[in-house]
C-alpha cells in the first residue's frame, strides 16, 4: 500500500489512540472495554472489541490487520451479482429518477481459495479465523491462548455476541447514528 493509499491521521491524533479508547471504555465499563477471556488454572487475556470497530491496540497489530483486511480482496469469489435499474417514484405513482443498474461483487468462496491466474491451480488460503485472531490479539496472546488450549474459534466466539451487543446498542441509542430520533417541526415562518 502507498502512502497516497493509506488513510490521513490528523496531526493531533495521538499514536496512542487506540489503547486511549480502550483505557477510557474500561474506566467508564463503556460498552467497547476490552474484556477479560478466561484461560482456566486463574490465567485471564484481555480482549478488544471485534476488530471492525479498529479499536486495535498496537500500531503492529492494526497494520497485521490492515495488511489481512488488503491480501483478502484478491480472494476468489463467487459469481458477481446485477442489480436491475430501479425507479424511485413518489407516493402519487409518479417517476422522480431512475437508478442505474449496479453490479455488486460476489461473497468470497469459503473455504477461502486463491487461483492462480496462469496455471489455474487452485490454492486453499490458511484459516482467516486464526489469522485475524492472531493479527488483533498479537502472536505473544495468541500463544497464551494456544497454550491454554483455546482457539481462535473462541475468541470469534465472544467477538460473534459482543457484536449483537453493539448491533443493539446502535438501534436504540440515539448518540449512535442510527437510533430512534424525535426532530421537531421547522415554524412556518422559517421554513420558506
Amino acid at each position: 500500500m502507498s502512502d497516497d493509499e493509506k488513510p490521513k491521521d490528523l496531526p493531533t491524533k495521538s499514536k496512542d489512540a487506540a489503547a486511549q479508547a480502550l483505557a477510557q471504555a474500561a474506566a467508564y465499563d463503556g460498552l467497547f472495554a476490552p474484556r477479560p477471556f478466561d484461560l482456566g488454572n486463574g490465567a485471564m487475556l484481555l480482549i478488544p472489541p471485534p476488530p471492525e470497530n479498529l479499536i486495535i491496540p498496537g500500531d503492529e497489530n492494526l497494520e497485521a490487520y490492515e495488511a489481512l483486511q488488503f491480501e483478502i480482496k484478491s480472494y476468489d469469489r463467487k459469481p458477481k451479482t446485477i442489480i436491475p435499474p430501479q425507479e424511485i417514484k413518489d407516493r402519487h405513482g409518479h417517476l422522480i429518477t431512475t437508478l442505474p443498474a449496479q453490479e455488486q461483487d460476489g461473497d468470497l468462496i469459503w473455504p477461502h481459495q486463491k487461483t492462480d491466474p496462469e496455471t489455474g491451480e487452485v490454492k486453499r488460503m490458511p484459516s482467516y479465523t486464526i489469522r485475524l485472531v492472531k493479527a488483533v490479539l498479537g502472536e505473544e496472546a495468541y500463544g497464551r491462548l494456544a497454550k491454554a488450549g483455546k482457539s481462535a474459534s473462541d475468541i470469534e466466539t465472544v467477538w460473534g455476541k459482543w457484536r449483537l451487543e453493539i448491533a443493539a446498542w446502535r438501534t436504540t441509542d440515539s448518540k449512535s447514528g442510527s437510533g430512534d430520533m424525535d426532530l421537531a417541526a421547522v415554524p412556518e415562518a422559517d421554513s420558506q
